[in-house]
């Protein structure tokens, strides 16, 4: 397909780091509620996902990234079987061990997995990035990418 003349004229180095200021820019709008979960030296967690996933992180940082099966906190007292994989959870169990978590406290631990969601929706523009970009060109990519990185649905 043509590309408008403005970004075919961009060249290499500057697609690359509109592509970057892309990211920064999705990481901010992902981060504009932050107050809200660091306030007062303390972390809130919204949502029951949120409590859930973080346990399930704490204790895969101590057993040695194996999760709890079944899972007691789910169908309370005889424990049950947790309907979605343990890969996110012990992805960022890993990434907080890897990290030095071992010796961290709860409020770093907690501190440093709040960052996680917001870092990775925000690395999704790039895929969207290169998806659009080998369909339809480097206009479609930078649109695709900034559509992303403001659509509400995946803030």
């Amino acid at each position: 397909m043509k590309e408008a003349p403005g970004f075919a004229a961009l060249g290499t180095r500057r697609l690359w780091a509109l592509l970057a200021v892309l990211v920064l820019f999705a990481l901010g709008v992902r981060t504009l509620g932050s107050k809200r979960t660091f306030h007062n030296g303390h972390v809130f967690l919204f949502g029951n996902d949120s409590w859930c996933h973080m346990r399930r992180v704490v204790f895969a940082m101590g057993h040695g990234l194996r999760l709890p099966e079944p899972d007691p906190y789910l169908n309370f007292p005889d424990g049950g079987a947790t309907l979605w994989g343990g890969s996110f959870d012990r992805g960022v169990a890993l990434a907080a061990l890897a990290a030095g978590g071992r010796g961290w406290d709860r409020h770093t631990l907690e501190a440093f997995v709040s960052w996680i969601p917001p870092l990775l929706g925000a690395l999704c523009v790039i895929p969207m990035f290169f998806f659009a970009r080998r369909l339809y060109g480097d206009s479609a990519g930078i649109f695709s990418a900034l559509a992303l990185a403001i659509l509400p649905g995946h803030v």
